[in-house]
């Protein structure tokens, strides 16, 4: 395998492998990225078992189709410490990866190709495109209320919903949620899944350098991630809600609100508690 790349093409897309990449080791391969030069375009594929990112490098030059991997750790910092607009030239030589660039040279341990696991896909019939920009403010509005080792699984994780032409995404711990929605161009089927924590922070992550149509079979990009489909709990028995007082209020002082709130919760007299429940709702016109 032998090709060439600027370390623009490669380092935003290499930041983002070795964060799913394992640091902890406990299978080598998995510290590891494959790179797969073919076609005219690299190929790369971090994955941790859990989640598989691909990544499509167009902006290359290939001279021999191959492919290996390498550690994504070092990789991504060598490229990361020589000087922008850098050509660097990658060769697999006897069982190493070879990087020349400017004035120097770098030689990289590789581990078998074969060895490397690839996220098993199962079939659920559920392909959709988004618009990559209010998908991403709307994950980033909700993303925050996620359990994060909550015994109760299915709320370490945001219920992803498509519903005729809207978008819903919910989220708690059991002490807060939030519900974010937009519409979508066209008519979706009803369908219901949980985005993992995990996978919910590194789309997050990912949207933030590349801002664009994301989906889960995209061309250029593509997020494979284990997902629950379990009946997400009714809102009510999650949060725990005997009787419920509702309060419509403008949000025109939203700190002297807030204010008042501390202030009610901290000065408590006789046993007497001030349960509060807070749901924040993101709506298009507030995106």
């Amino acid at each position: 395998m032998k090709f060439s790349a600027k370390k623009e093409a490669l380092a935003d897309k290499l930041s983002l492998c070795s964060s799913i990449a394992e640091k902890r080791q406990t299978i080598p391969i998995l510290s590891n990225v494959l790179l797969k030069a073919n076609n005219g375009n690299l190929t790369i594929v971090a994955t941790d078992l859990e989640r598989q990112l691909s990544l499509i490098v167009s902006d290359c030059s290939i001279s021999d189709d191959g492919e290996t991997t390498v550690s994504a750790r070092k990789l991504f910092e060598l490229i990361r410490s020589v000087p922008d607009d850098t050509e660097l030239n990658f060769e697999v030589i006897e069982n190493q990866l070879e990087i020349s660039a400017l004035s120097f040279q770098a030689d990289l341990a590789v581990l078998p190709v074969q060895d490397f696991p690839f996220v098993d896909l199962e079939d659920h019939n559920f392909n959709i495109g988004l618009d990559g920009s209010k998908f991403g403010k709307v994950l980033e509005s909700t993303s925050f209320a996620m359990a994060s080792a909550d015994v109760r699984y299915y709320l370490n994780g945001l219920l992803f919903e498509t519903a005729q032409k809207k978008i819903n995404m919910v989220a708690t711990d059991g002490h807060r949620l939030a519900w974010g929605s937009y519409s979508h161009s066209e008519d979706l089927e009803d369908k219901k899944l949980i985005i993992p924590r995990s996978t919910a922070l590194e789309l997050q992550r990912i949207l933030n350098l590349f801002p664009e149509e994301i989906s889960f079979f995209a061309i250029a990009l593509i997020v494979t991630a284990r997902v629950c489909i379990p009946a997400f709990p009714p809102i009510d028995a999650t949060i725990g809600i005997k009787k419920a007082k509702t309060t419509i209020c403008s949000i025109v002082a939203p700190n002297r609100l807030m204010h008042q709130v501390a202030r009610k919760a901290v000065n408590r007299f006789n046993n007497n508690q001030l349960n509060l429940l807070f749901v924040f709702v993101i709506t298009p016109s507030v995106i």
